[in-house]
């Protein structure tokens, strides 16, 4: 197949003298075309503007003075788009392509590139591949290392928790026990006792039977679940939780809080704080509570009463400097 080009002369006057042709083979441009594809999936082709192939890298049998004029890529350049690119699939080879095309100027010629979509992202997906399986074993790896130190320290402290529980739980909960019953004899005190609930919060799990002295409310109601902190503000009992956490951390604590009496009013209430652990494996706190309202308001009237002195001691003072110079 050849193509030929003609270029009209035309005299002085207009008048036709004769024409100028040019003659190419087709064989130039698969030659052409070859040199210059590298494989993967790409291709070069020739066509003339009304979608006639024309030449084509690599060949396809019968397909050179096909007309593809109906694809979307010559409908835009009949449309007057200089390129076009777009991803369909080859009428040619039937192939998903990456097609780009260029008009050649005023010639009634396009050229078109592609490439499979295949070849395109082949490499991409390799490598993808071999991320995803390196990512896939290292954190494998690193699951197998967690799970084994988790293991061996659980063990560990399962171990460790075990022993010091059996030596000390039995002996120091009944020397606790006799301890805060002879304290709770002897002074004018309730022993309460919290444990975790199933929420993670504090709850009071017992009372002692002097809760009418400190709390002016019958035993059968200050023994009641949760009872105490329902007669606690929200930042006091707040505190109480946070105390009780720390009580917990460092083997003793202690708070003040404000206590609404049965009597009305509010009582102001000292707790001493102490982790204890029961013979069935519970780590409960018990506090023991001692109404210091009188005491508080005795340190008040004395610091009321010092801070008068303070007062009466400076006017004083003023006053005697004042007279001084009339004592001159």
């Amino acid at each position: 197949m050849t193509i030929y080009m003609a270029r009209r002369v035309s005299g002085p006057n207009g008048e036709f003298l004769g024409l100028i042709l040019g003659a190419v083979e087709m064989a130039y441009f698969q030659n052409l075309y070859a040199s210059l594809v590298q494989g993967g999936g790409r291709t070069i082709a020739l066509f003339r503007t009304d979608g006639t192939l024309l030449a084509r890298y690599p060949d396809v049998a019968r397909t050179l003075g096909q007309n593809y004029s109906a694809t979307d890529v010559f409908r835009r350049l009949e449309a007057g788009q200089g390129r076009v690119l777009v991803r369909r699939v080859s009428q040619v080879d039937g192939q998903d392509r990456l097609i780009s095309a260029h008009r050649l100027g005023r010639l009634p010629m396009a050229v078109t590139t592609s490439q499979t979509v295949d070849s395109v992202l082949s490499g991409w997906r390799q490598l993808a591949a071999v991320l995803l399986a390196a990512a896939l074993f290292l954190e494998a790896m690193l699951v197998a290392i967690a799970a084994m130190l988790w293991r061996h320290f659980r063990q560990q402290r399962m171990l460790a928790e075990a022993r010091a529980a059996q030596v000390r739980a039995e002996g120091q909960t009944l020397a606790a026990a006799a301890e805060l019953e002879m304290l709770n004899a002897s002074m004018p005190a309730v022993l309460t006792r919290f444990r975790r609930g199933p929420d993670g919060l504090w709850e009071s799990c017992y009372t002692a039977p002097s809760a009418e002295a400190v709390f002016g409310f019958p035993l059968a109601v200050a023994s009641r679940p949760g009872w105490l902190q329902s007669r606690l503000s929200a930042d006091d009992l707040a505190r109480l939780h946070e105390q009780m956490d720390k009580a917990l951390a460092q083997g003793t604590g202690q708070m003040e809080i404000g206590f609404e009496h049965a009597a009305g009013g509010v009582r102001r209430l000292s707790g001493t704080m102490r982790p204890i652990m029961t013979p069935q494996g519970h780590v409960d706190v018990i506090i023991v509570w001692t109404d210091v309202t009188r005491e508080r308001a005795f340190a008040g009237q004395l610091a009321e009463a010092a801070r008068l002195a303070s007062l009466g001691e400076v006017a004083t003072g003023m006053a005697h400097e004042l007279n001084q110079p009339l004592a001159t």
